[in-house]
């Protein structure tokens, strides 16, 4: 009985790490450790160290693709594994799709994914594989933390546990993604163990290809939501779409719509306004939570249109609650991050340094 309680967990960690997708917002302004447009011709690999502390590793093929990305995170736990570790890789065919995808987790587990294309019916089927026949022992304890020796994509193909459950588990489909007839991903739905649908995204469009409407419920549960989407014209990067240079179209609003499952009936429970700078950069995002001032966002940049800071006002919004500030380096990578938090009266300072590895 011990045992099938901790596989139910960790089925349910395996499911929410790998979708995290109730309530998809915007994807707005970062300073990334890691820069993913722009890369040094040639480059292989890039290393983040903080004090000395490996923590990011992002490798890539001859073609730019990224193939392996390490990132360790701190562990706020008495274990004595202090970090997570969280590991993708990525297998691409001669055509550069994705075909098929490795997904590590320290606390949580290790799955394979194999990505099914079906040109005629417009489907995408994904399935996988992972190491649940494992008595893995106390949940939520940084279990797997022996995955903080893989470095590499060659460390990771070559990492015994991965052919263990490639040649000891059946495929299990996962999900499936249906598609219109210019590729955007209309519905998506998700399968559990026992083969039943766990959850199900709907996603429409105008024609301008812009997501209008997203809808997302969980069938087993009766909860669902919907967000509505009111453009000027286009979006910034939505869903993993791009914005054209120097575009002047713009995302205005979002409305979140929820079923109270004891009124039966909706409500709106969140609507998140953004407003933009001269350039059309985001400036400033405002969400509201059932009617009440929730959080607002406001971003600077520096003369190469990134991230300089960050200002954040959390459920006052006279009070500034943090701040963060950022520098670069002439790749574009950050090398000092500056956060002040005027609700605990603290601040710190990151310092980034970076190892650069290339294809001879």
């Amino acid at each position: 009985m011990e045992t099938n309680l901790k596989m139910k967990v960790l089925t349910l960690l395996l499911f929410l790490s790998s979708t995290l997708c109730f309530g998809i917002k915007p994807e707005f302004p970062t300073a990334h450790l890691m820069p993913e447009t722009n890369l040094p011709p040639k480059i292989k690999r890039v290393l983040t160290y903080h004090d000395s502390i490996l923590l990011i590793i992002n490798e890539y093929d001859i073609c730019q693709r990224k193939i392996f990305t390490y990132n360790r995170q701190d562990f706020n736990s008495r274990n004595k594994n202090k970090f997570l570790t969280m590991i993708i890789g990525n297998e691409y065919d001669n055509a550069g799709t994705l075909i098929k995808s490795y997904n590590l987790h320290s606390n949580v587990g290790i799955s394979i994914r194999y990505y099914d294309f079906d040109d005629t019916t417009n489907c995408i089927k994904v399935y996988e594989k992972n190491n649940r026949y494992e008595d893995i022992g106390p949940i939520n304890e940084n279990q797997y933390s022996y995955l903080s020796e893989i470095k590499s994509y060659d460390d990771l193909i070559h990492f015994p546990k991965i052919p263990e459950i490639e040649t000891k588990n059946d495929k299990l489909l996962l999900c499936e993604e249906r598609t219109d007839t210019i590729n955007n991903i209309i519905e998506k739905s998700w399968i559990d163990s026992r083969g039943d649908t766990d959850m199900i995204q709907k996603f429409e469009f105008n024609k301008d290809q812009n997501v209008i409407n997203y809808f997302q419920e969980l069938p087993q549960h009766g909860i669902y939501h919907k967000i509505y989407y009111e453009y000027e014209k286009d979006p910034i990067e939505l869903f993993g779409r791009k914005p054209t240079k120097n575009s002047s179209h713009k995302l205005l609003q979002s409305v979140r719509f929820s079923f109270n499952s004891d009124t039966k009936k909706e409500k709106v429970d969140e609507i998140t306004f953004y407003k933009y700078d001269s350039i059309d950069r985001l400036k400033e995002e405002v969400t509201f939570t059932d009617g009440v001032f929730e959080t607002k966002a406001l971003y600077e940049y520096d003369d190469k249109n990134r991230l300089k800071s960050q200002t954040l006002y959390k459920y006052d919004d006279t009070k500034i609650a943090k701040i963060m500030t950022y520098q670069y380096n002439n790749e574009g990578y950050v090398i000092k991050k500056t956060e002040t938090d005027n609700r605990s009266k603290k601040s710190r300072i990151l310092d980034y340094k970076y190892v650069y590895e290339y294809y001879k």
